[in-house]
This record gives C-alpha cells, structure tokens and sequence, in this order.
C-alpha cells in the first residue's frame, strides 16, 4: 500500500512553543498525552510524515532534519540523514503495541497513537517511547560503534559518522551488549508511565564556520578583575571572535556557593564599557549565566511567579545587548535540561549564542551525555571533571569535540584534565593542542588564568594555537572550492 504524505504544520512563530513546568515533565501519561512542542530552533524540524491508507498496513515514514524513521510492522528503522544517510538501528516494539494512528503533529513534532504504547518523534531526532502497560523493547545496532559507554541505564553508541543514544526516564537494568558483530541486541524494559527517548544524531550539520570563531573565558574572583582589562580585551580581540564574562560580575557570584538570585551585573555601567569596546573589536560579548547556579525560579509557565530566569533572559537580549549567554550546567534531569535549553535558545534566536558547559551534566557522568541537548548549542565545554576511564585521544574525539554527535563547536576544558589529578591551571602542550584540533575539538582562550601561571606559556600558545586554526579553515575553504 502506497505511502500518503500528510503536510508539515505551517510554521508557528517561536513564541508559541509549549512547554510544561518542570514538575511536571514526563508525568502526565494519567491526565493524557503532553502537548507536542512547536518550534523550529537550530534548523531542526518535522519535515514530512507519510503513512498508509490501509490502518492494517500500519506504515508510517517520518523526516526530520537529521533522521529517517520507519515504522511497519511493529518495528521502527532509524536512520541518519547527517552526514549521509544510513540505517543506524532498529527498535522492535512489544506485540500488541500497534496499530498506530497520527495523533498531533507540529512543525517540529508529531505523536503516533499506538494501542500499548505512543511514539513521539521531535525535529532534532529525538524518538521518545510511552507505554501504557509493563513491555519489553529490542534495541538492535546497525553498526559496530567505535564508542560506547553506559551509565544508569542510559546508551551512547557512537562512531566517525554519527550513531544513537537511549536514555530511559526510570531506572533500567538493561546492560551493555557485546557489539563486535552487527546487527547487536539490547533489550530495554518499559514501565507504564515511563518513557525511553532514543537519539539518532547528529540531528543537525556542522557549523564548520563556527568552528573557525574561536572563544575566549574570562573573569577572575577578586573584584578588580572580575572583567578584563582594557589591555587583555584588545589583544583577545586579535585571536577571538568571542568573550565570555564569567560569574563574579553578578550579585551571589563572586564567590562560593554561587547562589545567584538576579543576574543583573553588579555594576551596569562597567558591564556596558566592557561590552561596547568588545564589540567594537569586532567580538561577539557573552555573560555567565547558568541556570543550575540560579536560585530564584526557574519557572516556564506562563502565571508562575512574578520574576523568573527567563525574565532575566529576556532583560540580557533587551537592556544588556547580549551576544548570547553561558550556561554553566542546567540541571540534572534531562528532560529539565531539555526544556530549558529549547525555552532559552526560543528566547535568544538562533543568531545569538549559546555556550554550554556540561562535564558531567544532565546525567552525573563524564563518559555518557546527550547529543539532542548539545545540538540546540553553539559551542560546549566539557572535561572539568576530569575524562573517567578514557584516554586523551578516545574523550577528546568522542565527548569533547562533538564533531557527527550533537554537531556543537566543543571545547576542552583542560584545566580539569589534563591527565594530572585536580585542576591545573597549565597552558596546553604542543601535543595537547594538536590532539585536541584532530579530535574536531578546540581550546578556550583563558588569558587571565594562564597568564598568571605563565606569561611566557600565554604568548607561545597564542603563537602556536591560533595559526593552526588558521590552517585548518584554509584545508576547509579548499575542500569547498574543489
């Protein structure tokens, strides 16, 4: 039976995107099925779904930006699309799951009605499982990964080209499978109420150009350098495209515990001469501003309380003129990151920044991560806490760089490791930098920091790092000429 295509939702504008509050996230399986979120961000969106005419073929084709996914007989294909296409796993869902029905689409998602389960499939190739009854899904991988790793139930099975992630909101006692001869299985209980989100990446390209743009951190804890001297932000401005403020600029962040109620800088004036003479120099000016160190509400209903983070959001876009913002953590439950995250990047657009650093959030672990959380940024920023049980070149490639994953610029926080216990405040080595550059990931500038430790070490990474750079963005513009 031939195939219908049901036309994409007409575009909403962004401010229409629903969002539940946070308490509620992924709990409202007993009052009815959640409201499909609506959106176009990063590019990322429902393309096209396609299904039979005939409910007992129960065939439906659903395109997003970066995936393909195949429903037919109660077994699901997906495949990426990024950076070409190929089956990358199938899903078998329980007997008895379907038939399946459209229930809801947007432009950025859909939900497809089953009778024991729901399947809800998002722009950024995101599947997400509801079951309303205890069952049983097969995982089967479609390539032999390169790198894998699991934490608390959750999945990442990655190569040079991409791969997928399972990421169940309960706990699970599924256990990695031998994946040396595909296809390979892992089986994955279902519990009523509890949903599995399955992640088929990169759910977006790669902004080679971005990549080129390099960032400088800065901000240290005594007052007179809270922000960059005249002098540092002129000779940033030779090497970056991009400064980061960090914390101590706001009231409750100059010092531990970080408990930050507004984020509104202590001194406006200063914060706007800082600002006007970095863009000026032709850098983009981006402040501190984490929603897990942020202690007033985080609420994203509307008629919650009288002053929100997003409030403050909205004065950095509005009154700070704001390049974009610094996420230092979000949360530690992804469905809250996620929410977050999409809410932040509606409210900033896609031509603003957003850089988030993510070492061990949302899911405690150094080693597993989420490429649909990573996707909605520009640049992440992983490695403060250390790289666990992997080696430099297997954690630069594969968590830090970012490259055919979550498709964000990523970035080695190396102070936190580089291979010696603790933090240290070193430049990078030579060796360092060029495992870091063949990883597809890259270094923030940290003036301050290393020049204290090193004066010397700032100026020769300064003449060493950037000219390679430079390098890596003229093989780019060759391989586009050709």
């Amino acid at each position: 039976m031939a195939l219908r295509t049901l036309a994409a939702a007409p575009l909403m504008t962004i401010a229409m995107i629903a969002l539940l509050p946070l308490s509620a996230a992924g709990a409202a399986g007993e009052a009815g099925p959640e409201p499909l979120p609506e959106g176009v961000l990063m590019g990322m969106a429902l393309e096209r779904v396609e299904c039979s005419d005939d409910r007992s073929d129960d065939r439906f084709r659903v395109l997003t930006t970066g995936a393909q996914f195949r429903l037919r007989a109660g077994v699901i294909t997906c495949s990426q699309r990024i950076p070409g296409q190929r089956d990358t796993a199938r899903i078998v869902l329980p007997e008895g799951a379907g038939p399946f029905t459209l229930d809801g689409q947007t432009d950025f998602a859909c939900r497809l009605k089953g009778n024991a389960l729901d399947v809800t499939i998002h722009g950024d190739s995101v599947l997400i499982l509801h079951p309303r009854s205890p069952a049983q899904v097969s995982f089967q991988g479609l390539f032999e990964p390169e790198y894998r790793a699991t934490h608390k139930g959750n999945f990442l099975f990655i190569d040079q080209t991409g791969g997928f992630g399972v990421y169940p909101t309960g706990a699970s006692a599924a256990i990695m499978p031998d994946t040396s001869q595909t296809p390979w299985q892992m089986a994955q209980d279902l519990t009523a109420g509890q949903d599995v989100w399955v992640s088929v990446f990169p759910p977006r390209p790669y902004n080679y150009l971005r990549s080129f743009e390099s960032l400088a951190h800065e901000g240290r804890r005594d007052s007179e350098r809270w922000y960059p001297s005249d002098e540092l932000i002129r000779t940033t401005a030779r090497y970056c495209k991009v400064l980061t403020i960090h914390s101590h600029i706001f009231p409750g962040g100059e010092q531990p515990p970080w408990l930050i109620t507004r984020l509104v800088p202590n001194d406006v004036d200063r914060w706007h001469q800082v600002r006007r003479m970095a863009q000026g120099l032709g850098m983009k000016i981006i402040p501190y501003f984490s929603p897990y160190y942020y202690k007033g509400s985080r609420e994203l209903t509307v008629g919650g309380p009288e002053h929100t983070y997003f409030d403050d959001v909205r004065h950095a876009v509005d009154e700070l003129k704001v390049d974009g913002i610094y996420f230092d953590g979000v949360s530690y439950d992804f469905r809250t990151s996620y929410a977050i995250t999409r809410k932040a990047r509606q409210m900033i657009g896609d031509n603003r920044l957003l850089y988030v650093h993510c070492s061990i959030d949302p899911l405690r672990s150094t080693e597993v991560y989420c490429p649909f959380l990573d996707a909605y940024a520009d640049y992440t920023l992983r490695g403060e806490s250390g790289r666990g049980e992997l080696d430099r070149d297997t954690f630069l490639r594969y968590v830090v760089g970012g490259y055919n994953i979550g498709n964000a610029v990523g970035l080695w926080c190396y102070y936190g490791s580089t291979g010696a216990d603790g933090y240290r405040n070193l430049v990078p080595s030579t060796e360092d930098i060029d495992a870091c550059l063949a990883a597809h990931a890259r270094l923030p500038r940290m003036g301050m920091a290393w020049s204290d430790a090193s004066p010397e070490g700032l100026a020769a990474f300064d003449a060493e790092y950037y000219p390679k750079v430079e390098a890596l963005r003229r093989e780019y513009d060759a391989r586009k000429a050709d």
